[in-house]
C-alpha cells in the first residue's frame, strides 16, 4: 500500500532511516535544497512539488511545508512471526499492542512515545484499527521510521504467542487493578492500549497478566489512549533503569 507522506521531518526521516520504502519525493530544490540533495544521495526519484494536487490528496489544511513523498508501507511494516524471532531470548524487551485505535493522532503519539522511550517494536492489527497513514506518520514526528512497526492478524492469536514467549502482558485500563507505579516490569512485557472509545475487548482483556490504572484526579474523567501509552511507558522505562 502506497501513501503520501508530508511535512519536513517524516520525509526528512524516511530519507535518512528508510529510504528503501520511499519511492518518490515531491520538492522544490530552491525551497528545500537540504532534502533535495538528501534524495538525491540516497537516489530516491524527484518531481516538482504541485500544491493543489497534493492537497487535493491531503487537504488544504494539512502542514505540508511544501515538501512530500510516496512511501510504499508493506515495506515499512514487519510482519509477526519474522519479528518474532528477532527477539527470541532476549531480555528487557517491552512492545506496544494497539487494540484497536482509530484516531491517527493516538497511533503517531504512540508510536513517537515507543520509540522515546526505547520500546523494540509497537505491534498494529491489520483490521478494526487506523492503518500507516501520512496523518499517522506526522503525528509520530518522523519516528515511524526508526521502531519497528509489526502487522499483527488476530491480537488474541499473537498476545498468546508472546504468552508462549515468556511475555508479561499488561492491559491499560482505567478499572486497572494495579496502580502502574507500583509494577516492576521486571519481565519481558506487552503493553496493550485500548480503543479510545471501547477500551480492551473483553476477549483480550482476559488474556492480560495485569491489568494497569494511571492515578489521575477525579476531576478528570480519563486520559486520551495516546497520553496513557506514553505514562506507562515511561514508568516500564524507569524501571529498567533501576
Amino acid at each position: 500500500m502506497k501513501t503520501l507522506i508530508y511535512g519536513k521531518h517524516p520525509v526528512h526521516d524516511a530519507l535518512t532511516h528508510r529510504p528503501d520504502v520511499v519511492e518518490k519525493v515531491f520538492v522544490e530544490p530552491e525551497q528545500h535544497p537540504e532534502l533535495d540533495a538528501l534524495a538525491k544521495t540516497k537516489k530516491v526519484f524527484r518531481a516538482p512539488f504541485d500544491e493543489k494536487a497534493i492537497e487535493k490528496k491531503i487537504g488544504a489544511d494539512a502542514v505540508h511545508q511544501k515538501i512530500a513523498a510516496i512511501v510504499d508501507t508493506e515495506k515499512l511494516t514487519a510482519d509477526f512471526h519474522p519479528f518474532l524471532e528477532t527477539i527470541r531470548g532476549k531480555s528487557g524487551v517491552a512492545l506496544a499492542l494497539l487494540a484497536e485505535i482509530q484516531d491517527p493522532q493516538n497511533v503517531g503519539s504512540i508510536i513517537r512515545s515507543a520509540t522515546a522511550f526505547g520500546l523494540s517494536g509497537v505491534l498494529i492489527p491489520k483490521d478494526r484499527q487506523a492503518h500507516i497513514t501520512g496523518a499517522v506518520i506526522k503525528a509520530s514526528v518522523g519516528a515511524a521510521f526508526t521502531i519497528p512497526l509489526v502487522m499483527i492478524g488476530n491480537i488474541n492469536q499473537a498476545v498468546a504467542e508472546l504468552k508462549d514467549n515468556r511475555f508479561w502482558v499488561y492491559g491499560l485500563a482505567g478499572e486497572g487493578e494495579k496502580n502502574v507505579r507500583d509494577e516492576d516490569f521486571s519481565e519481558n512485557s506487552v503493553i496493550i492500549v485500548g480503543n479510545e472509545a471501547h477500551g480492551i475487548r473483553e476477549k483480550t482483556f482476559e488474556h492480560c497478566d495485569v491489568t494497569l490504572r494511571i492515578p489521575i484526579s477525579p476531576n478528570v474523567e480519563s486520559l486520551n489512549a495516546g497520553t496513557s501509552a506514553a505514562i506507562a511507558f515511561y514508568e516500564w522505562k524507569s524501571k529498567q533503569n533501576g
